[in-house]
């Protein structure tokens, strides 16, 4: 009976354990493999493959051109779940890095360090939830950087600049539509806190970009537009297979680009 009764305890111990182990188990989301990327020119072809370690922790984006010459590289680093460094490479050399502080578990600081030396440092203030000023902190030229958010998505973007002593200020009004889609990147780890100020990484997928520019030079002040639209194919679990876009710039000239996804599953 005793032997019985430590047989049973085993099997339940056993059986538990196994249970708290598959419990653990993080499944791995969807996520972007490759892209390869047209502006309908033979010659403009790229492809860019995503590395990933730990499930959803991007490791690197390797980007090519004709005949699979390596490009661009980015090297990501992280921080438990945030990212904290990425590394740019243009033809093998690095060009960049890109630094990041956080306070709140949002992006609060962004320092950028190219190789000839020069630095660009951001801060960023959050006025409310979805409201945003980013300030650099050079002085010349000087900008002001306003993103507004709607359920996730950036919804606008006015940025102003004034380069004294030439009386020369403008800046441009970007607004952004999205379809209902999930984006293409949204389940790839920490991407989100410091993409959210690219229309390309919102919670959803672009739809329309429309931008007015403004420019004042010694009282003149001049208006102009541009555009870009897109339309997307989906996979059946709702993610881009492929993207369309138009773009129409201040001079009417309109031009084209495909872009084609793979994921993991």
């Amino acid at each position: 009976m005793k032997k019985i009764l430590l047989y049973s305890l085993f099997i339940s111990l056993l059986f538990n354990c196994s249970s708290r182990d598959e419990d653990v188990v993080e499944e791995v989301p969807v996520l972007p493999v490759k892209l390869t990327y047209d502006f309908v020119t033979p010659d403009n072809i790229f492809s860019s493959i995503f590395t990933y370690k730990n499930n959803n922790e991007i490791v690197d984006i390797t980007t090519t051109i004709r005949d699979n010459i390596v490009y661009a590289k980015e090297v990501y680093t992280y921080n438990k779940d945030n990212i904290i460094k990425i590394e740019y490479y243009e033809w093998n050399k690095l060009t960049s890095i890109s630094e990041f502080s956080y306070n709140n578990n949002r992006v609060a600081k962004n320092i950028i360090t190219y190789d000839d030396g020069r630095k660009i440092h951001y801060e960023y203030n959050w006025v409310t939830a979805n409201h945003l000023v980013v300030v650099k902190k050079e002085t010349e030229p000087h900008e002001n950087l306003d993103y507004y958010f709607s359920d996730g998505n950036l919804v606008k973007y006015i940025y102003k600049y004034n380069s004294n002593p030439y009386d020369n200020f403008g800046g441009s009004t970007f607004s952004y539509e999205y379809d209902n889609s999930p984006n293409v990147y949204s389940n790839i780890k920490g991407f989100d806190k410091i993409n959210f100020l690219t229309h390309f990484f919102s919670k959803n997928n672009i739809s329309k970009k429309t931008e007015i520019i403004t420019n004042t030079t010694n009282g003149y002040t001049t208006t102009k537009a541009a555009y870009d639209d897109f339309s997307y194919d989906y996979y059946s679990n709702g993610y881009p297979k492929k993207q369309t876009g138009t773009s129409t710039n201040q001079q009417g000239q309109t031009t084209t680009s495909l872009r084609e996804y793979q994921y993991n599953k």
